[in-house]
């Protein structure tokens, strides 16, 4: 009680000295500089008494500035707001509720007035409640710090302490939680923490829109019509690690809803007239969901959020039939951080998000441009099928669909057809095809050409300027293989139990590397290939409850970067599957980058935002070319994201793969596919390629089915999806076609 008591007086304490700072700031000084006990002149009262004669709301108080921003806090609501001083523009954490009518309950007229929405769990961890700092009536206590001000709400009745760490940047402002801080003292478990969950919200009045990061990207208008919705965007940063419980066999699995989208990167923003704002978490990323909702759910807001796991959720069996959800004891000890980067006038929309986006991961990963242009021909990407084996009733078969040899005809014809930057990579080119021997990573198969047949191929292909890669998995194994441990190696649930279905487990990632990737990644080298093409690294992420090598979903992230780190440095060049962001401290090209629709029924439509962000960095490839399912608007939404075709081939027919679990590829077989091949060659990676090296600078809904994608410089792409032609302009685009109006670099 005695540190209760402390933290009361403390509390009356600072805000005595926010009062007085407070009275200060009518001359102009905030925490840091200028005296306190300067002349108070008395001024004339402003007709709304809402507003200071500077415009600041009455009761915000001015506690840190630089040369282009100011944060002023409201001591009795633990409120903040920041203004940018060349535009006047404000951006608050909590929205003025004066003026709305709010048709909800208690409990979330308080969560609109918080900095923290928690999540919690008693001693028991079965039973989940949700408050925020109001509700709990958190004793708050305020402490300058260089460049803002630390709020710590401390939750008695639940024994928490909160602290957050609101700190000006040149332009941005990022509030903090710091691990050391936060504290746990009672009975009960904190779950969840949103970070200033209502930050910039807007109402249906408001011109603009919400940016959420669904695939590669999505838009919510603001508008007066809609109905009430009953879900929210609510998704895993880098992909869910959910797993489910299968009573008929007594498993666990990782469990992927395939109507649910990749979320590449933990961002969001809003767009509110001449102002905007990019959230990205940029501490904590790995165990955050991000949070965006239409007006409509419950609250009549736009808005976007992080909410940070504390603690991992899960499913604990009790008995054959029976299952519980509970919650982990130990938490995840790691610094929480949203950093809100404040944006106007021009760069107030989801362009200038985007390059704000993509120029902090260049600084964060160190990103130059790897394009693997050749006098301004961008690479087209050839992924080659060796062998897939099918499961009989009594012996296995494998299928051979295009031996080392085979493959090499196939590109002599491409350089024949005038297709000259090719880059191959070899799928199912081992022992048993296509993830047959997991978790080995050899021997190549005998019955494609063996080592010596791989080794003349890569050789071949180093002459004639093909790069050559291996698709390899570093994330399964399958029980029947052998070469692991299912005590010692697997990944382990939060339960303790493997993740394992009929066989196929999931590697430990902390044993993925030490234990697998650091002896076969030298070996492969021998091969002369040029590098490696990992699957699944960059659609998903894991944590892992084994005792041996227990991670969490940041240290999964670690280790997959280190796999991939390492073959660079044995063999020189990347290939990643699938989106996460984060790989592009290493990736040489992305394949199968996010391109599929938001699904969710409040999205108005899908942005290029991902690659925005990323074209002129790495190449982004999309699925293959031959797979799709509607050709020519796919193709057409390739070249109006700025993206490289990739064509996955056979020399045999795709026929042989009925019944194996690679039947997908439908239609596969090379000479059917020659033709599309040299088209989408000279269409994108010739005419276009020069595109490659430039920033996307301006993309431009025309109306619902005609887009717009400038590049820096100048160059214009119109897309037209309608089946009759279209003018923009002074231009004529034809049905289902695009136009390329060339800048200063292609001509």
């Amino acid at each position: 009680m005695r540190d209760i008591r402390w933290l009361r007086v403390t509390g009356v304490l600072m805000l005595l000295l926010l009062a007085i700072t407070s009275l200060a700031t009518a001359q102009g000084w905030g925490f840091f500089g200028g005296s306190l006990f300067g002349d108070v002149e008395e001024e004339e009262p402003e007709e709304d008494p809402k507003f200071a004669p500077d415009g600041i709301p009455i009761g915000f108080s001015l506690v840190s500035e630089n040369r282009n921003l100011e944060l002023y806090l409201d001591t009795e609501k633990a409120q903040l707001l920041v203004r940018d001083k060349n535009t006047q523009n404000m951006w608050r954490t909590n929205p003025d509720l004066s003026e709305t009518t709010l048709n909800v309950g208690g409990l979330w007229e308080q969560h609109l007035q918080s900095q923290v929405i928690i999540q919690y769990t008693d001693d028991k961890k079965r039973n989940k409640k949700t408050t925020n700092n109001v509700n709990q009536q958190a004793v708050v206590t305020y402490e300058p710090i260089q460049r803002g001000v630390r709020i710590t709400f401390h939750m008695e009745a639940l024994g928490f302490q909160i602290p957050v760490e609101y700190r000006l940047g040149s332009s941005y402002l990022e509030a903090r939680i710091p691990q050391d801080r936060l504290l746990e003292t009672g009975s009960f478990a904190l779950v969840t923490i949103e970070l200033v969950p209502f930050f910039g919200a807007a109402i249906d009045t408001d011109t603009g829109y919400l940016v959420i990061p669904d695939s590669s990207g999505a838009l919510v208008n603001f508008k007066e019509d809609h109905p009430s919705y009953s879900r929210q965007f609510q998704e895993f940063a880098y992909g869910p690690d959910e797993v489910r419980f299968a009573a008929s066999t007594q498993e666990y699995f990782l469990s992927f809803n395939q109507s649910r989208r990749q979320v590449p990167g933990p961002y969001f923003g809003i767009v509110n007239g001449s102002q905007a704002f990019l959230g990205l978490v940029t501490e904590g990323e790995f165990d955050v969901k991000i949070n965006a909702a239409p007006s409509g759910y419950i609250v009549p807001f736009y808005r976007a959020s992080a909410e940070f796991q504390v603690r991992k959720e899960y499913t604990a069996y009790l008995a054959r039939t029976r299952t519980v959800p509970t919650t982990e004891s130990q938490a995840i000890r790691t610094d929480r951080a949203v950093r809100w980067y404040l944006l106007n006038e021009e760069d107030a929309n989801y362009i200038g998000m985007a390059n704000t986006y993509r120029e902090y991961l260049k600084q964060k990963y160190n990103v130059v441009g790897r394009l693997g242009l050749v006098e301004d021909e961008a690479p087209i990407h050839i992924r080659i099928v060796n062998s897939v084996l099918k499961e009989g009733l009594v012996l296995d078969e494998l299928i051979n669909m295009t031996t080392f040899a085979q493959a090499r005809s196939i590109l002599e014809q491409m350089k024949a057809e005038g297709i000259n930057n090719i880059d191959v990579t070899l799928v199912g080119w081992t022992k048993n095809g296509v993830d047959g021997v997991l978790p080995r990573h050899g021997p190549v198969g005998a019955s494609i050409g063996g080592a010596k047949g791989l080794q003349e191929f890569t050789a071949w292909a180093r002459e004639n300027g093909i790069k050559v890669f291996l698709e390899d998995n570093f994330v399964n194994a399958v029980k029947g293989n052998g070469g692991f441990s299912t005590r010692t190696d697997v990944v382990r649930t939060a339960a303790k139990v493997p993740i394992n279905l009929r066989g196929n487990f999931i590697i430990s990632p902390l044993a993925a590397y030490d234990k697998f990737a650091k002896k076969a990644i030298p070996e492969l080298a021998q091969l002369g290939v040029s590098g490696m093409d990992f699957k699944k690294f960059g659609e998903m992420l894991i944590y892992d409850r084994n005792e041996y090598y227990r991670a969490e979903r940041e240290d999964t992230a670690k280790a997959w970067l280190s796999i991939a780190a390492l073959t660079k440095r044995e063999m020189g060049n990347v290939v990643i599957q699938g989106g996460n962001l984060f790989y592009l401290a290493v990736a040489d090209k992305i394949y199968n980058a996010p391109l599929d629709e938001s699904t969710h029924v409040f999205v108005d439509h899908s942005i290029p935002f991902y690659q925005i962000v990323v074209h002129g960095l790495v190449p982004l490839y999309s699925y293959p070319s031959n797979l799709r399912n509607d050709p020519r608007k796919e193709y057409l939404r390739m070249i109006e994201y700025g993206m490289l075709p990739v064509f996955e081939l056979t020399w045999e027919n795709s026929s042989l793969l009925r019944e194996t679990s690679y039947a997908l590829l439908f239609s596969s077989q090379y000479t059917t596919w020659m033709d599309t091949v040299k088209q989408e060659y000279q269409e994108v990676n010739v005419e276009m390629g020069y595109l490659q090296r430039l920033n996307i600078t301006d993309h431009i809904r025309h109306d619902e089915n005609v887009f717009e994608t400038v590049y820096s410089d100048g160059t214009r792409v119109i897309v037209n999806y309608n089946h009759h032609e279209i003018t923009v302009g002074d231009l004529s685009v034809p049905a289902l076609d695009y136009l390329l109006i060339k800048g200063v670099e292609g001509r």
